[in-house]
């Protein structure tokens, strides 16, 4: 999910796994590769933008996600 200049990404879980790969967090202005994880340094922003992640897939019934 992008929101603003954040990007929040994981990798989806394989056919035999239900849990997904942790989050990770990714500043774009900064970042464009996609290399420094942010995570760990915005724990509330990364939670935030989760939460959002977790309510729209909630609305739109897709996969639900289990965490690690």
């Amino acid at each position: 999910m992008i929101l603003d200049d954040w990007k929040l990404v994981a990798r989806a879980p394989g056919r035999r796994s239900k849990v997904y790969a942790p989050w990770s967090l990714y500043h774009l202005t900064t970042d464009r590769s996609e290399t420094i994880d942010l995570v760990k340094a915005e724990p509330r922003r990364a939670a935030a933008m989760a939460k959002q992640w977790n309510e729209w897939s909630t609305s739109v019934h897709a996969r639900q996600r289990s965490e690690p």
